[in-house]
């Protein structure tokens, strides 16, 4: 199994994988003003992946509903194109990255999808639907960060 790492004396990295990129930098500067220092932005699933298999980070804060790029291995097995955050997470299932310490930000709450996720072994307590405040964010970091 793939773990993640800490780097850099000691800080733990964070990577964000969401496409809407000034959402992402908002999360970037919320955790940097909370002393994570290490926090790298990808702004498609695609190089999200090559980030996590690349350089494994302590922390991943996904968002689920994201478009897939047309050169994206995450197109196989996704053919509506609308979900490349959950073809991400089938894919490091599938390459035996642990899941454990992805935090999951999502637009939508619907049961189906969410017992989806959860089939993948991901915790209740590790999907957030938004809006979502920057307590809740930052709560949940701290929360999957003291569990490692």
């Amino acid at each position: 199994m793939i773990t993640s790492f800490t780097h850099k004396a000691g800080c733990l990295m964070i990577l964000i994988v969401d496409d809407d990129e000034t959402y992402a930098t908002g999360l970037k500067k919320l955790l940097e003003y909370q002393g994570y220092n290490d926090v790298v932005i990808e702004t498609n699933a695609s190089d999200g992946l090559n980030s996590i298999v690349e350089k494994p980070p302590g922390l991943i804060i996904l968002d689920i509903m994201m478009p897939i790029g047309d050169n994206s291995v995450l197109v196989i097995g996704n053919p509506d194109g609308h979900s490349s955050g959950l073809a991400l997470l089938k894919q490091m299932k599938r390459l035996d990255i642990s899941l454990d310490n992805v935090l999951i930000i999502s637009v939508r709450w619907e049961e189906d999808f969410h017992k989806e996720l959860r089939s993948l072994g991901l915790k209740q307590e590790n999907i957030l639907t938004k809006p979502v405040s920057a307590v809740d964010v930052i709560n949940n970091v701290k929360r999957l960060v003291q569990s490692r």
